[in-house]
């Protein structure tokens, strides 16, 4: 299904003046796009499978079910789901929010932003400024949970990450990982970021992203990712924590 004439023009106002109503709409049109979806099948490895639309609430995944926040500010933007085995073994556990108890990303991110003090709505895990999402909307076949994933798949459903992003129309995008800030750099054919991904880590790129957004890459919360990032700093490329990364977020946001 195509978005209408109507909600598409809903899309590209300011979202800070455009009613919710539109933005919604808009999703849900996205969702059922989303969950027809069947191009990464046709790669020969083929290794996702598009079950987490089904799964999720909102049609477009966990993440952007627990944070609804069509008015955000900013958009956080994870790699993609795991496996299909975790998935269907970590389903929702917690109304109204989707807290992924076992998966140490999650955690881990839920307790940098609040560090950060990201404002939260009823004491609990609801950031108000902050939507979630993946790059990869489909979940690994298999059991594998996290590594890395070939470049072809990240191409593949640029698209549906695209129409999020017109459609919260946030301040800021902030990607988690290098592959997922270099997926950025490939589709905007800006190479020059892609010599040392630590020495653009919680900096505000203002010449990447279209219509003036910010691209603020952040190292990936799991535990790999913060390795890594533990290992670019014994060796001098990047200084500080990764909860200095999420408060300087916090002041791109407040700036913007």
């Amino acid at each position: 299904m195509l978005i209408s004439d109507i909600t598409r023009k809903a899309i590209f106002m300011n979202n800070r003046t455009t009613p919710l109503r539109p933005k919604q709409t808009a999703i849900d049109e996205l969702a059922i796009e989303i969950k027809s979806c069947t191009k990464c099948e046709l790669f020969p490895d083929n290794m996702f499978c598009n079950i987490i639309a089904s799964k999720s609430k909102t049609g477009i995944g966990f993440w952007s079910d627990a944070y609804q926040n069509y008015d955000a500010k900013v958009m956080i933007v994870g790699q993609d789901w795991g496996s299909e085995l975790s998935v269907n073994n970590k389903a929702p556990v917690y109304e109204p929010y989707y807290w992924e108890p076992n998966f140490s990303s999650w955690k881990n991110l839920m307790a940098f932003l609040k560090i950060a003090n990201f404002d939260v709505a009823d004491n609990a895990y609801a950031f108000t400024d902050i939507y979630l999402t993946n790059a990869i909307l489909c979940a690994r076949k298999g059991s594998k949970d996290s590594g890395s994933v070939p470049d072809k798949y990240f191409i593949n459903c640029f698209f549906f990450l695209k129409r999020q992003i017109e459609i919260i129309n946030p301040k800021i995008v902030a990607p988690l990982g290098k592959q997922v800030f270099e997926m950025f750099t490939r589709v905007y054919k800006k190479s020059e970021y892609q010599a040392d991904f630590y020495n653009f880590v919680a900096t505000e790129i203002k010449d990447v992203l279209e219509d003036g957004r910010i691209l603020f890459p952040l190292c990936h919360t799991s535990p790999l990712g913060l390795g890594n990032r533990e290992k670019a700093k014994k060796m001098g490329r990047i200084n500080g924590n990764i909860t200095d990364d999420f408060i300087k977020l916090k002041e791109a946001m407040s700036n913007a």
